[in-house]
C-alpha cells in the first residue's frame, strides 16, 4: 500500500477546508493555465506536421482544460461568496 507524505511548516489541522482551498483553487488554476500553454504549443506543432488526429485530440484536451480552469475560478468565486456570508 503506497501512502502520500509531505512535509510542511503548518498544521493542516489548524486551517480550515475554506483556507485551504482559498490557497489551493488560485494555484490550481494558475497551474492549469501552464498546460494549457504547453498543450496549445504541442498542438500547434502536431499541425505543422500535418498530424491532424493528433492536433484535435490536443486541442480537445485544451477545451477540457480550459473548462477545468472555468470550474475552478467558479469554485474560488461560490468560496468567497461562502466565506463573505459568513461575516
Amino acid at each position: 500500500m503506497s501512502h502520500h507524505t509531505h512535509h510542511h511548516d503548518h498544521d493542516h489541522e489548524s486551517v480550515s477546508l475554506e483556507q485551504r482551498l482559498q490557497m489551493l483553487l488560485p494555484h490550481w488554476h494558475s497551474h492549469n493555465q501552464e498546460h494549457i500553454v504547453q498543450l496549445q504549443q504541442w498542438q500547434q506543432q502536431a499541425v505543422a506536421l500535418e498530424l491532424l488526429e493528433l492536433s484535435e485530440s490536443l486541442e480537445q484536451a485544451v477545451f477540457n482544460m480550459q473548462c477545468a480552469g472555468n470550474h475552478l475560478q467558479q469554485a474560488l468565486a461560490v468560496l468567497s461568496n461562502t466565506s463573505t456570508d459568513a461575516l
